[in-house]
């Protein structure tokens, strides 16, 4: 049973078994007592007006959601009784179809595709850092934590190109377990790149990454120079303007043992581009008198040039006059 409203209640009062009644029965109602009950009915009027309007509201609400449900479930017991439809038949074969010519329907595209450097710019700029593969610790930090590690890696490295800083944007794991950390534009990859082995470890210990190098191959290379020896990496470097801290590695190539050739080719690894780009171009005195006296000393080689591809170097002088096989 719903509450009282204050007219009932009021009603009640004057109209109930303790009111004060007349001799006749009557009730005397003053014109002020007679708009209060006026007033207590007009509000109770729009007390019921308004509690109707929110049952219909509340109505509407249930009958937009309700409705939609109740025609997808007529729609379905529709097609519970109807069955599946018939596939139509084509009435060609796919032979028919594949040999009808298609004169007129193939069109040359109205839009001409992007040049190359922005199909360059959208392709994605990443750079690839190796883990340590018997460790998972990478692999379980979220990508995250290890962008803002490596950020915080480039800011203390002051990592700018042309004015601005070098940010990563975002990593991934990939297949391998390693770690591939994607950038802006191709200049921040090459920065990235180029100094992996300076700020990776920084984000994580387990990440790996080392310099990278440049190879320049010197021919004609006198066996006696021990590439194991400090002394003999600090003549080279003297004898040829660099300093031997520009040198990741020196070795021989084929097998180090010992031979009875006099001479042979070694592999120079640098750290800067432009310099292994700046040996590869010059004329080389390695050793001075070594691979010069060996030249002077070898028939038919009278040229100083140490260049893979030219005729000054025995061996390649000795690889272009070899005699061919009996079978050729």
């Amino acid at each position: 049973m719903p509450p009282a409203s204050s007219l009932h209640i009021l009603l009640t009062k004057i109209l109930g078994k303790d009111a004060n009644c007349e001799a006749n029965g009557g009730v005397f109602l003053d014109a002020k007592f007679v708009q209060l009950i006026l007033d207590l009915s007009a509000n109770n009027k729009r007390m019921i007006q308004r509690l109707e309007a929110t049952v219909n509201q509340i109505n509407a609400k249930v009958n937009a959601k309700v409705n939609p449900i109740i025609e997808q479930m007529a729609e379905f017991e529709k097609m519970l009784k109807a069955g599946p439809k018939p596939v139509a038949s084509t009435g060609k074969s796919f032979a028919s179809i594949a040999s009808t010519a298609l004169n007129g329907s193939i069109h040359a595209p109205t839009t001409r595709p992007p040049p190359k450097q922005v199909i360059a710019s959208l392709k994605p700029k990443r750079v690839i850092i190796h883990s340590n593969p018997a460790s998972m610790e990478v692999k379980k930090m979220p990508s995250g934590a290890l962008v803002q590690k490596a950020n915080k890696a480039l800011l203390g490295l002051d990592a700018c190109v042309n004015g601005e800083q070098v940010v990563i944007r975002g990593a991934s794991m990939i297949h391998s377990g390693d770690v591939s950390f994607y950038t802006k534009n191709r200049t921040h990859q090459k920065w990235l790149m180029d100094n992996k082995h300076a700020w990776s470890k920084t984000a994580h210990p387990n990440l790996e990454a080392t310099p990278s190098t440049y190879s320049v191959m010197a021919h004609g290379v006198p066996r006696s120079f021990n590439n194991a020896k400090p002394t003999s990496l600090a003549q080279l470097a003297s004898e040829n303007g660099f300093q031997a801290s520009d040198l990741a590695c020196v070795r021989w190539m084929g097998s180090s043992k010992p031979t009875a050739k006099k001479a042979g080719s070694i592999v120079l690894a640098f750290t800067s581009k432009d310099l292994a780009s700046r040996i590869e171009k010059s004329e080389w005195v390695i050793l001075a008198n070594g691979v010069a006296g060996l030249k002077n000393k070898t028939e038919g080689i009278n040229s100083f040039d140490h260049t893979p591809f030219s005729m000054a170097s025995p061996h390649k002088k000795a690889w272009f006059y070899k005699k061919p096989l009996p079978s050729q």
